[in-house]
């Protein structure tokens, strides 16, 4: 899956599946525009990609819930590239908390950064990619179709981005654009370290979401960035409002004839999603969608910002 002369801008992408993701197209001669937070992580993330194929990305420090911030984001990519093909919406927090024991200021602040910065920011760039006749990729999660008790206000952006993908796609499709996700489950990251617990209890953490899917394995953040770089290749040209939910690793996903037989069986416009429990059925498959189908549990990515903060973004 070649990405030569292919300008994508991924966000949260100075730790965990965003910097897989990052890496992972620098690998592939893309030319990258990674957003972030902590601009250190940034930086060491860009330096890792630079050696990839001496294609040195472009380095943005922004905080997506600041309007100013998204517009930014855009202006400094086209200015630098003249160009965007692919739009990654990775980034992402999670806010612990349910009905009981939450307040609408954790609920406002994993809405503003898990939905309003996706929509307005894949806003902005579309015109962009209108142009180039390129894609979205977001990452949710499986915690959109199978949630958690304690992350209410996550559950609930996480199945809103999935409705927005739908919506995207069917909007953006007329005009060249795709738009899919993926919905990763327990991926091996920073997880839960910034969220309190004690290594006892982080241990406990991920044994219980790692026991969940029948490998009992937990995802390396570079699968998920091949299967996302799979969807925004021309591998992918007529899928879209695809949902991948992934609460198993796939370690071959790498081949694209076994990334394709498990991901597009329905063509385009088809919605669909997978995982490689064989006893799970499809969430909700369309008629003209085969159905190797399914939905995971729990999702986990990145690195906090504080708060009992999880995040898949810095």
């Amino acid at each position: 899956m070649e990405f030569q002369d292919k300008v994508v801008l991924i966000t949260g992408a100075s730790s965990g599946i965003g910097a897989a993701t990052a890496i992972y197209f620098s690998k592939q001669s893309a030319k990258l525009a990674l957003v972030g937070r902590k601009e250190n992580n940034l930086k060491a993330i860009g330096v890792y990609c630079l050696k990839a194929k001496g294609i040195r990305p472009l380095t943005i420090t922004a905080d997506l819930t600041v309007e100013a911030d998204v517009e930014r984001i855009v202006k400094e990519t086209i200015d630098h590239f003249g160009r965007l093909d692919v739009l990654i919406n990775n980034a992402g927090i999670v806010l612990m908390g349910g009905l009981k024991n939450s307040n609408m200021e954790i609920y406002d602040k994993v809405m503003a950064t898990n939905m309003r910065s996706v929509y307005h920011l894949t806003m902005v760039a579309t015109p962009h990619l209108i142009e180039s006749k390129g894609c979205v990729v977001n990452v949710s999660s499986v915690s959109s179709s199978m949630p958690s008790a304690m992350s209410t206000a996550y559950n609930i952006s996480k199945a809103a981005l999935d409705h927005f993908t739908k919506c995207a796609a069917l909007e953006l499709a007329p005009d060249g654009v795709r738009v899919n996700s993926v919905n990763p489950g327990f991926v091996k990251t920073n997880l839960y370290k910034n969220v309190g617990l004690n290594e006892d209890q982080l241990n406990l953490v991920a044994q219980n979401m790692v026991g969940k899917n029948p490998m009992k394995k937990a995802i390396e953040g570079e699968e998920v960035g091949v299967l996302i770089a799979f969807l925004a290749s021309d591998k992918a040209k007529t899928r879209l409002r695809l949902h991948i939910g992934w609460d198993q690793s796939q370690s071959e996903a790498e081949a694209d004839a076994d990334a394709e037989a498990c991901v597009c069986q329905g063509g385009v416009g088809a919605s669909t999603s997978f995982c490689n429990d064989p006893t799970r059925s499809a969430e909700a498959p369309t008629a003209t969608t085969p159905g190797r189908a399914g939905a995971g549990a729990g999702r986990g990515t990145g690195a906090g910002r504080g708060e009992s903060t999880v995040t898949h973004s810095s």
